[in-house]
Parts: structure tokens; C-alpha cells; sequence
């Protein structure tokens, strides 16, 4: 792998105001060989406009979720490698470089992930990106049980072989959420994944996003996604039915405390019963505790 060429896939609904940060992140990336496909999911605003001064090409869909907009970029793209980047986030400069790079020294990897952090809306622009020097990322190799027991990469931070995104069908156009985490799952089985342990992506969370609006149905989404993985491949989960507790305890347990957050300690005691069912840790325990706490 010299220098492939990647596809940079942004889905864009009502982003007019936050996509050019994300292009701009694109357009300083040190590694030059990509390509940008922007998929406008039916905006109602002036998305055109905010992408004048960029060289992207632009697709149009009627409003579909991003799933569906990520994979009718992909039916277009020309690059041997596929990277995501969500309208109102961005990348790191060196982001693309130090993932191809992992690339050069793992061949056989289903895909690469790297670190990220989330920002808010409004201090995202104090960060200063620096170039780091470092010319040979710390590429870490995650096998598949372990894939699995923490499938959490993010979006933006994925770089994948557009021959394998292709081959496992993509994006699951019927889940609402977690399609992500389905995604990677799907195209991991079998194989490792790379990581790069550095921040190469930024999350900026506003109040409107979707993980703010669907908590619960993103959790729903999540053991789902591990259920129906398990159906399909029983012959994983016989062989390897700890790690699919473990997986199944972590959502519920992040289920039990994000719902005592909010005080529904019900919902609290439900889930935090299921996790310490699934197996349980010292966190589930002392939260399922607490949850039977008057309010």
C-alpha cells in the first residue's frame, strides 16, 4: 500500500453552519491523496452555499439518516480506502497520514481506528493542532473478542478498506442507532484492527445531537446489535460467551447510570440488575446500590 486514495465520506443534514470546519480539518490534512463526498440527507438549508469555497463532490438524497447517506457515499467513491467524518466534527492534521501509515506496517487489517476527544460547541476553537513529528505511529493490533467487548471507536476515527466495507454490505440502514458499532463488528469478525493510541479526531457535542435526544434507544440499539451478532455467528458465542456478557454487562451497566443520572431510579434498578446478571463488577454493584437509595 504506496499511496491509496481515500474517499472522505461526510453525511450533512441542516450542517451549513458547521461543515466547514469539518472540510477545513479535511483540506489540512498532511496526506493529499483523498477525495471529499459530501451527502446532503435532505437539508433544508443552505448547504450549498457553505460549500462553495470547498472542492467537494456533492450527492443529494431525501432525508434517510446518516447510515443511508455513509453508504450512498460509498457507492460513488473511487478510493481504495473509505474515512468518515460527521458534518460538526473535525480531524486532527496528521490524521489521515499516521492511520495510512498503520496501514503500510499491518496490511492484513480489517480496518484502523484512533483516539478522539470531545470538545464542546464552544470551546472547540482554543484547541491548537500541532503536527506531531512522530513518523511511526505506536500502532496497537486489537483482536476480535476484544473488538467486541468494546466496539466504541467513533465514527470520524475509522479508516476501512472500501473492498471490505463493500463486502460486509456496509452500513444497517434499519437501526436507528448504533449502526456504527454494528458496522465494525461485522467487518472485524475473523480479522484485528489497528489502532493509533493518539487523538486524531475531535467530537464537538451540542445539545441538539442524537446521542442527547435517543439515550434509551441507543442503548436498545446496542444490545441489539450484540444479539443479533450472536444469532448469526453461534459459533462465536459458544466459543467465546464471557466476552459477550462482558459486553452485554458494560451497556447495561452505562444504561443503569446515565438512567440514575436523570433520577429514574426504576429504570436504574432494571438495567444495573441485568448488568450484574450478564457479569458483575464492583461499578454495577455499588451503582445498583445506590439506585435502591430513596430519591
Amino acid at each position: 500500500m504506496d499511496a491509496p486514495k481515500v474517499s472522505v465520506i461526510i453525511p450533512a443534514f441542516n450542517a451549513a453552519t458547521t461543515i466547514g470546519r469539518a472540510l477545513k480539518s479535511v483540506m489540512s490534512q498532511t496526506y493529499r491523496n483523498f477525495e471529499i463526498v459530501v451527502v446532503n440527507d435532505g437539508s433544508t438549508d443552505d448547504l450549498v452555499a457553505a460549500l462553495k469555497p470547498f472542492p467537494v463532490r456533492l450527492l443529494n438524497q431525501a432525508n434517510a439518516g446518516a447510515a443511508s447517506a455513509r453508504n450512498h457515499g460509498s457507492r460513488v467513491a473511487t478510493g481504495d480506502l473509505i474515512a468518515f467524518l460527521d458534518a460538526d466534527d473535525f480531524w486532527h492534521p496528521e490524521k489521515l497520514k499516521k492511520q495510512i501509515q498503520a496501514f503500510r506496517q499491518n496490511p492484513e487489517v480489517r480496518y484502523c481506528v484512533t483516539d478522539s476527544l470531545q470538545v464542546s460547541s464552544e470551546n472547540w476553537s482554543d484547541l491548537v493542532l500541532r503536527e506531531n513529528g512522530s513518523e511511526c505511529p505506536n500502532c496497537e493490533l486489537i483482536d476480535f473478542p476484544s473488538v467486541f467487548a468494546n466496539p466504541y471507536f467513533g465514527t470520524p476515527g475509522v479508516l476501512i478498506p472500501r473492498r471490505i466495507f463493500q463486502s460486509v454490505g456496509g452500513f444497517n440502514e434499519n437501526l436507528t442507532t448504533a449502526e456504527d458499532v454494528d458496522l465494525w463488528l461485522r467487518a472485524a469478525y475473523g480479522g484485528t484492527v489497528a489502532r493509533v493510541p493518539e487523538v486524531l479526531f475531535y467530537v464537538v457535542r451540542s445539545r441538539g445531537s442524537l446521542s442527547g435526544r435517543f439515550v434509551d434507544r441507543t442503548y436498545e440499539d446496542n444490545i441489539r446489535v450484540i444479539q443479533e451478532f450472536c444469532e448469526l455467528r453461534p459459533e462465536f458465542l459458544q466459543r467465546h460467551r464471557d466476552t459477550v456478557n462482558v459486553a452485554n454487562a458494560r451497556v447495561y451497566c452505562d444504561w443503569g447510570s446515565e438512567a440514575l443520572s436523570r433520577r429514574d431510579r426504576v429504570l436504574a434498578r432494571e438495567k444495573l440488575a441485568l448488568s450484574i446478571k450478564a457479569k458483575p463488577t464492583l461499578r454495577s454493584l455499588y451503582l445498583f446500590s445506590k439506585a435502591l437509595l430513596p430519591g
